[in-house]
């Protein structure tokens, strides 16, 4: 049908006809684009699976022990010295 018709401006029509107001509630086409290429990612990502992506990027505990082995350790003597 979507060959022959414009089916987003036939359901705008149709429910403006009928007295319903399209604000806000049909998408517009960049809303579906946005949508169709967030779930194609999102498909991307699950084809792929955590071994494409890195460990660390998908197992919070990973990326959260990587980061705190990136922080310098604090001298416990420094605190004591400020005093």
């Amino acid at each position: 049908m979507r060959q022959y018709v414009n089916v987003d401006e036939a359901v705008k029509r149709l429910a403006t006809s009928i007295g319903i107001d399209t604000a806000n509630l049909v998408k517009t086409q960049d809303q579906i684009q946005a949508e169709q290429e967030a779930a194609q990612q999102q498909q991307l990502i699950q084809s792929l699976g955590p071994a494409a992506l890195g460990s660390s990027l998908v197992d919070p505990k990973k990326l959260s022990d990587a980061a705190a082995a990136q922080q310098p350790m604090e001298d416990p003597n420094a605190q004591q010295e400020a005093q």
